[in-house]
């Protein structure tokens, strides 16, 4: 089950409202997603098909912004420790071409403006910060703070079981997630850290929440669960922040204490029909989960529009004639 609960995380509300922005870095999550899948087609296959395409998808990452030259570097560490070193040779060549395009087109166009913006860039502000990793993961936002509690567990499943796994897919997927995080961490500086620098990290994430619930159907605590069931419904208050009515017709204590008494009976009872009850109740919280989270996805820009007024769109004329 636990490779199967990522389309659920295509309900989370950060991840909605974040891939329907217009920000080049909702074009890099598809480009790694698609190289990730051609590696391990390749490292399988060794087709040369694969990795023609996988060369041209790295050689072109980094144009559609640099951030995205880490992508070649990723690929030549996987076909290294698979022994693949012809192939790694030939992305490795991607990634200098890359470097080679990008630093003749900045030259032609303007290169002391291009010297300027690198001074910048190397500066202090854009240093490491280990202040931006506790940023990255407490402050799931746009242009104002947004909560999501699926956001927040995927990235506490990453940090408690990404690296307990000893199967390949488990290790692909936890040093995935960290080479993409560390690049973040490496480029993003102090006062440059913006929340769509994270959006290519999302689809990682979500597949690291899977380990999490995974765990807690095998091995029910309730420490874990009490954590699961928060985070999970935690996304209700967004829907009656707004709506003191609905507050009012959710005895939340009520709904609280019915469904963590069966966990913490199994504490002292390790009964089997005890652990049913809990995973019962797991999956039920999940789709409810994923009804709220619907529901917040259909009616959070209705609920902002009540309370600010949404700006219109100004006509832009791109020519009189």
């Amino acid at each position: 089950m636990k490779h199967y609960l990522l389309p659920f995380f295509t309900l989370s509300p950060y991840i909605i409202f974040a891939h329907r922005q217009a920000q080049l870095e909702n074009f890099l999550t598809p480009i790694y997603l698609l190289a990730f899948i051609l590696l391990l087609d390749l490292i399988k296959n060794q087709k040369k098909t694969t990795l023609s395409y996988l060369f041209l998808i790295c050689l072109t990452a980094g144009f559609v912004k640099l951030i995205g030259l880490i992508l070649p570097v990723i690929i030549c560490f996987w076909l290294i420790k698979e022994k693949r070193y012809k192939a790694s040779a030939l992305i490795t060549l991607s990634l200098f071409i890359s470097i080679a395009i990008l630093l003749f087109y900045y030259a032609k166009v303007d290169l002391i403006q291009f010297i300027h913006i690198l001074q910048l860039q190397t500066q202090q502000e854009r240093d490491v910060y280990l202040g931006s990793l506790w940023g990255i993961i407490s402050k799931p936002e746009f242009y104002q703070p947004f909560r999501d509690g699926w956001y927040f567990l995927g990235f506490l499943s990453f940090f408690i079981f990404g690296f307990s796994g000893k199967t390949f897919k488990h290790k692909f997927i936890t040093l995935n997630t960290t080479f993409i995080l560390l690049s973040i961490l490496f480029t993003a500086g102090l006062n440059n850290n913006f929340p769509w620098y994270r959006y290519p990290l999302l689809p990682f994430i979500s597949m690291t929440s899977g380990w999490f619930i995974w765990d807690l159907l095998k091995r029910p605590r309730i420490a874990t669960f009490i954590l699961f069931v928060f985070l999970m419904l935690g996304n209700v208050e967004i829907l009656v922040k707004n709506d003191a009515n609905l507050r009012s017709l959710l005895p939340m204590k009520t709904i609280l204490i019915l469904l963590l008494t069966p966990s913490l009976l199994y504490e002292v009872w390790q009964k089997e029909f005890l652990k049913k009850t809990i995973n019962f109740c797991i999956i039920l919280i999940l789709l409810t989960s994923i009804a709220i989270n619907a529901l917040i996805v259909l009616n959070y820009p209705n609920s902002r529009c009540a309370d600010v007024q949404c700006a219109i769109p100004l006509k832009i004329m791109v020519s009189e004639s």
